[in-house]
């Protein structure tokens, strides 16, 4: 933006400049600007100009727009799941185990269609939470199931 407030007012001072020195019926001495070089655009330059005249006229081409400053690159945004996972069985007296083998401990059974807190897997065996303790149970008789989670605080 201040770039072109600059141009703009650079080209007015151009443009007043250029007039007071190439007005003829100007009260200011034409020989005072005899060896002074203006800067015009080239729409105002005359192909048929006086080449037997002393003053100089410099042709610089006209000023190039600036592109456009393209927005810094955004990440796009993730969308934000409000959802939660559940292990549901599907087998009735699955064990629940105190640790991610066959041999450990069985600290509860739950039935077909029971439904445990997914926390993680180990190996073979989804990690939860069972009677308020870490607890695993074996992934070939457990289905994922995805919920979406309410905003409701008193649900």
């Amino acid at each position: 933006m201040k770039k072109k407030i600059f141009c703009i007012i650079f080209s007015v001072i151009l443009i007043l400049t250029t007039t007071a020195c190439t007005n003829k019926n100007s009260s200011l001495n034409n020989d005072v600007f005899d060896d002074v070089i203006v800067d015009t655009p080239n729409d105002n330059i005359d192909d048929n100009f006086d080449t037997d005249n002393d003053n100089e006229v410099e042709v610089i081409p006209p000023i190039q727009p600036l592109p456009p400053e393209l927005p810094e690159e955004v990440p796009p945004i993730e969308e934000v799941k409000n959802t939660d996972v559940l292990l549901k069985s599907t087998a009735n007296g699955l064990n629940v185990r105190s640790l991610p083998n066959t041999s450990s401990q069985i600290v509860g059974t739950i039935d077909k269609n029971d439904a445990l807190a997914y926390l993680g897997e180990s190996g073979n065996f989804y990690k939860t939470i069972y009677k308020d303790k870490e607890a695993y149970v074996h992934k070939n008789y457990i289905t994922l199931f995805e919920f979406e989670k309410s905003d409701n605080e008193k649900i």
